[in-house]
């Protein structure tokens, strides 16, 4: 039995960084999938014949950001074979600074979205685009495909009308925008629309990981726990034995449950370590993002495992422990 509940501890253990890995991966998707929403207003150009032709639409927006100094993103999302999404970021940049950029290599908000750009994609992607440019980034993980392309080639195979993110860099700059928009379609003969929206588009606010998917690697971690503790009760014959040899506490908690948690805190970091060399896209700040709950399971699991035993030790007689107190 001892030898089962080991087994299954290595395996909860050396599964914890793969839930890990699991979960981020679909929280940087997600967050990929609602960045460009992030990143300032929307501006919704009408379905209108009047201003639906391409060539027409790219030269106002071109003109009128050049302008105002702002960008301009406009993002594609489809499903590929396999299930796979592919994200595509159309941008025109007037400014070195991209609020898109920022967001998406977590330069602001911390390592988790350190999974979707590195700072060689951040350097890359910061360069002016040529027309036909694509440029293709591999999150870690490998979840979902991400490329951006200039904002020319959305006209090649989209419609000119739908939503455009505007990224200003300040509120006046973006009102100018808009105002300077609305003049152009006036005077083709729209007036009266609505183009700015500061809500979430259709299906943003539905965009999260699922519950379970965020609890999966706190259960395993509970899982573990539990084992744990029923190594110690089931190990009280043999730390009666050893307190009957004049074993430190120490040494019988070593002996008695410690040494497998040492072991199995060295598969999931060994396991961490895989995850690195063989996952595309690995990058430090990413692992980190593996690393540090994984360090604070195992470090968990050893504290509480400690002061159990502990307590077995100091508080149980070794009469009582041979007796099969503990069992």
């Amino acid at each position: 039995m001892r030898a089962l509940l080991s087994l299954l501890l290595l395996a909860i253990m050396s599964s914890l960084p793969l839930a890990v890995l699991v979960q981020n991966a679909i929280q940087s998707e997600v967050h990929a999938l609602t960045a460009a929403s992030r990143s300032g207003p929307a501006l919704i150009w009408p379905d209108d014949l009047r201003v639906a032709v391409p060539e027409e639409t790219l030269a106002v927006l071109t003109n009128l950001s050049e302008d105002s100094g702002v960008n301009i993103t406009r993002m594609s999302v489809s499903d590929q074979p396999g299930g796979r999404t592919q994200i595509t970021e159309y941008v025109l940049n007037n400014r070195d600074d991209s609020t898109l950029l920022t967001d998406l290599s977590g330069a602001k908000d911390g390592i988790k979205q350190s999974w979707i750009l590195s700072a060689e994609d951040l350097k890359t992607l910061s360069q002016p685009f040529a027309n036909d440019d694509v440029e293709k980034v591999v999150p870690f993980g490998n979840g979902f495909d991400l490329e951006f392309r200039s904002l020319k080639q959305a006209f090649d195979h989209l419609p000119a009308s739908g939503i455009y993110y505007i990224d200003a860099l300040d509120p006046e700059a973006a009102a100018e925008f808009f105002s300077s928009v609305e003049t152009e379609l006036e005077a083709a003969g729209l007036v009266d629309l609505s183009l700015q929206s500061h809500t979430p588009t259709t299906g943003e606010q539905s965009l999260t990981v699922p519950i379970a998917l965020k609890l999966l690697p706190y259960m395993l971690s509970g899982f573990a726990l539990i084992i744990v503790v029923s190594l110690i009760f089931r190990d009280g014959t043999r730390i009666g034995i050893l307190r009957l040899f004049g074993f430190s506490t120490v040494r019988i908690w070593f002996i008695s449950t410690g040494r497998i948690q040492v072991i199995a805190s060295c598969v999931a970091l060994g396991v961490v370590l895989l995850i690195g060399i063989l996952i595309p896209g690995a990058r430090p700040m990413a692992l980190l993002s593996i690393c540090v709950p994984v360090i604070i399971a195992c470090s968990s699991l050893l504290a509480i495992s400690a002061i159990t035993s502990t307590a077995i030790i100091k508080w149980t007689s070794s009469t009582s422990l041979l007796k099969g107190f503990m069992r």
